[in-house]
């Protein structure tokens, strides 16, 4: 299925599945499955409609075990994003839920690497 298929015939039914915050294993659940949604999707897709789950997961309201498998999300897709948005939407929402900064170093190096 080209990226074109997907966002026109698989993406409209996911969307509403997107907003379901409860039960948790929902978004653990898609953030599971993040790789198959960067490959489906394309670039503007990506960030505008999958990438909010991953901002959601870091949010620290979410158990650690959530905030840890988004974390663990980052190396696989930050090929899809710019500078501009990994600075100014990514890196900030990492740094408010996670005061760790060795492990958050360490997420940040192998994504880049």
């Amino acid at each position: 299925m080209t990226p074109k298929e997907f966002e026109e015939r698989v993406l409209p039914s996911l969307k509403p599945i997107f907003l379901v915050r409860e039960p948790m294993q929902n978004l653990l659940t898609l953030l599971e499955k993040i790789e198959l949604l960067h490959q489906k999707a394309g670039g503007q897709v990506f960030k505008e409609d999958i990438m909010p789950l991953v901002y959601c997961a870091l949010e620290p309201k979410n158990p650690p075990s959530v905030q840890e498998k988004a974390l663990k999300t980052v190396p696989a897709i930050m090929e899809a994003l710019d500078y501009t948005t990994v600075k100014a939407s990514l890196f900030p929402r990492i740094s408010v839920s996670h005061s760790c900064l060795p492990a958050i170093c360490t997420v940040i190096s192998y994504g880049l690497s």
